[in-house]
């Protein structure tokens, strides 16, 4: 099965550990290249690490995907390290658990559950490709 994703470029948010690097590896022995984009630098060039050991290519960039700049140089990182983009992983999450009913969720942590969560998948959706 492998050479399905042969030829392709992927962004992958939140490939910083869990999850999204899980699919970092996963997309890159399938054959992409891929953007690991994460808040956490040490947590993403690790991930760019274990792709290229399996011998895969990857970048890492910093990036907020609540901050519409940073997800756009994110996807101008896919163009200019490989010329394009043809898949957007929008996997990049937080999740706060706390004892006791959400009422009583502090509005910051609210805030930015919405912010990570829902308007990163937002402006990710939003962005041109590059072509």
């Amino acid at each position: 099965m492998a050479d399905r994703l042969a030829g392709k470029v992927a962004l992958i948010t939140g490939a910083g550990g869990g999850q999204g690097r899980a699919a970092a590896v996963m997309f890159s022995r399938e054959g992409a290249r891929i953007i690991v984009a994460d808040v956490k630098a040490d947590g993403g060039n690790e991930t760019v690490q274990m792709v290229r050991a399996a011998g895969g290519q990857a970048e890492f960039i910093a990036a907020d995907v609540s901050k519409a700049q940073q997800v756009e140089a994110a996807v101008q990182c896919a163009e200019k390290s490989y010329g394009a983009l043809h898949i957007m992983y929008n996997n990049a999450a937080v999740l706060h658990r706390k004892d006791g009913p959400v009422a009583t969720l502090d509005e910051d942590i609210w805030h930015l559950v919405l912010d990570v969560n829902l308007k990163g998948v937002y402006l990710a959706a939003s962005m041109r490709f590059p072509q």
